[in-house]
């Protein structure tokens, strides 16, 4: 019997040494690391590039070790897509929950400036990118996967998912880089392997309060009405035929890759002048919308496109 009691008490020790209270929130200091959903089904491991590839394209859950080298978990946890975050079997263990983007949010305005540093690990960051890690979040350079199987930037960069899908086959996340003191507020690719942190859920109810629940409707609202009116601001640029270089990607606006067909809009905005290079949305190999700052990425490109097209249809004549 006292060994019994002793198991749970080290099993409860265990536990709360594991979390962190910052602000009003609880949060775990460790990657999810788990490979079965709440209810006990098994997530699959999805280890081949064509593996994994399949399950994004299927929308099935899926997880794996960065470069599957099982090692690699007992530091940085898993990766997961986000179907897997958003199973309704249930990714979080039972009295914890996966963050929203306001609840991610909550967080980061918490810790005020210079977010990133707070949260950022000691130790384990490439060129001297390590933080203080005074709000005991400690973050560490777990990297991604990408769609198609790749594996990077293990050391100079992570990337949380939230449960807050943004638009169609985009949710919201929270990255950090080795370079910067920021946290960066992310448009993430579903289909990408990100690292999950659990959050605990109040003790009474979940959602936990009504200004929470406030800001996930706001945001919601928010994201669907800039998207309506980025789509209006696309027709102008289409009809006018301007700009037309580079091309908006299925997964972010900006600067495209081989690798990725053009999918709706041709266009080189920064080339054309509508856009100066600090404002581009950066996209590159991470396949995301890069933000400084707290401005919804929509917010920013709607306003860049809304110069764009005052430009274009002035050259048109219309």
């Amino acid at each position: 019997m006292k060994k019994l009691l002793s198991l749970i008490l080290l099993l409860s020790f265990t536990i709360k040494a594991q979390e962190i209270k910052i602000g009003t929130q609880t949060w775990t200091t460790k990657n999810l690391d788990v490979s079965k959903f709440r209810n006990g089904e098994a997530i699959p491991l999805a280890k081949t590039n064509a593996e994994w590839e399949l399950a994004g394209k299927k929308k099935q859950a899926a997880w794996c070790y960065y470069e599957n080298k099982e090692e690699n978990g007992t530091t940085y946890g898993k990766l997961y897509n986000w179907f897997a975050v958003n199973d309704p079997r249930g990714l979080a263990p039972k009295g914890y929950h996966i963050p929203s983007d306001a609840e991610w949010t909550i967080l980061t305005d918490n810790l005020g400036n210079k977010a990133g540093t707070k949260m950022k690990s000691t130790s384990g960051w490439d060129n001297n990118g390590n933080g203080s890690n005074t709000s005991g979040f400690a973050a560490l350079p777990s990297g991604d996967r990408k769609e198609n199987g790749y594996f990077a930037y293990v050391g100079a960069y992570c990337n949380w998912w939230s449960s807050s899908k943004s638009y169609s086959e985009h949710a919201w996340s929270r990255q950090f880089y080795d370079y910067s003191d920021l946290v960066y507020r992310n448009n993430g690719y579903e289909q990408y392997g990100f690292s999950v942190r659990c959050i605990k859920d109040c003790s009474n109810d979940y959602p936990p309060n009504i200004e929470l629940n406030k800001r996930n409707a706001e945001e919601k609202k928010n994201t669907a009405k800039l998207e309506a009116e980025l789509d209006r601001a696309f027709k102008v640029l289409c009809s006018c035929g301007c700009c037309s270089n580079t091309f908006l990607r299925k997964n972010g606006w900006g600067h495209g890759e081989p690798n990725h067909p053009p999918t709706r809009l041709t266009g080189d905005l920064e080339q054309t002048g509508c856009l100066s290079p600090i404002n581009v949305l950066l996209v590159g190999f991470m396949g995301i919308y890069a933000q400084m700052g707290d401005k919804n990425p929509l917010q920013s490109s709607l306003e860049d496109f809304k110069f764009c097209s005052k430009n274009c249809a002035y050259n048109c004549g219309r």
